[in-house]
């Protein structure tokens, strides 16, 4: 048997990004630099248990707890530095900025840009165990595996115009408003599953196998909310729009924002 303990640190910083800015006569401006802004870490502290295969069984079961923060979790280029000297509009929420126009920088670049991304997961525990046994010429097998994490974040958002400077004109670009630092809400709760598995095979000649195998994933059929489909906030219910996203918000209406439900699978085997 071995017990383990693992500290995991990693931090971005200067990451390559691109900007963009609207030049006079309307148009898009793209530059790709390193943005000294952009940042991001990773901590985290794994505990692991092992038992190795002896006396017919073995197992293993490890516990992380682990934070991510930052502002650029783009795989590529995020909206960081974007129509940082142009102005934003909502006409929905008129509460954000001064009556809905507010400056693009504090947009794309302020303080709730910064906060905890959608796989930023505190809590991790897993746990294996197998166990064989042979009677005769039939061999059996018997495993499990039983997985818990923390759930998905999500954030309050409105999507606003990018405005051409100095008028209230859009200028044809979107971004993203962040009501409250990024991941500041999360689905409550973890989730976890149960799969089993089940092997009897018979030796035929002394390399080869054949037998069956069964397995049962999700054995509980625990179907709880993993996903949100909605992430539209308003501070103002003043309009139909702002209703509508209030009533929504966090919620799950897909298949996917939910757990896949119990799956049985049969599988013929045949070693040799």
């Amino acid at each position: 048997m071995g017990v383990g303990v693992r500290y995991v640190h990693r931090k971005w910083g200067n990451l390559i990004d691109d900007t963009r800015s609207i030049d006079a006569a309307g148009n898009v401006v793209r530059n790709v630099v390193n943005f000294a802004a952009a940042e991001r870490s990773y901590n985290g502290l794994q505990f692991t248990f092992e038992r190795r295969f002896s006396n017919n069984w073995s197992t293993q079961a490890s516990y992380t707890w682990s934070k991510t923060r930052g502002n650029h979790f783009d795989t590529v280029f995020s909206a960081l530095g974007d129509y940082s000297a142009a102005n934003c509009r909502t006409t929905i929420d008129t509460s954000i900025g001064t009556n809905g126009v507010i400056p693009c920088s504090e947009v794309q670049d302020g303080p709730n840009k910064y906060g905890a991304p959608a796989y930023d997961r505190p809590h991790n525990i897993k746990f294996s165990a197998a166990y064989v046994k042979k009677f005769g010429q039939v061999n059996l097998v018997g495993g499990t595996l039983i997985d818990a994490i923390s759930k998905r974040t999500f954030s309050k958002i409105r999507t606003v115009n990018v405005l051409l400077p100095g008028t209230l004109t859009n200028a044809g670009p979107t971004a993203t408003y962040y009501y409250a630092p990024i991941g500041s809400e999360r689905i409550p709760s973890l989730a976890w599953t149960a799969d089993l598995n089940f092997e009897a095979t018979l030796q035929i000649m002394k390399t080869r196998q054949a037998g069956l195998r069964a397995e049962i994933f999700n054995v509980t059929d625990r179907q709880e909310k993993i996903g949100i489909d909605s992430q539209l906030f308003c501070n103002s219910a003043s309009s139909a729009t702002c209703t509508t996203n209030l009533s929504t918000f966090g919620k799950a209406s897909a298949r996917g924002s939910f757990q896949t439900p119990r799956q049985l699978r049969f599988t013929a085997v045949v070693r040799f």
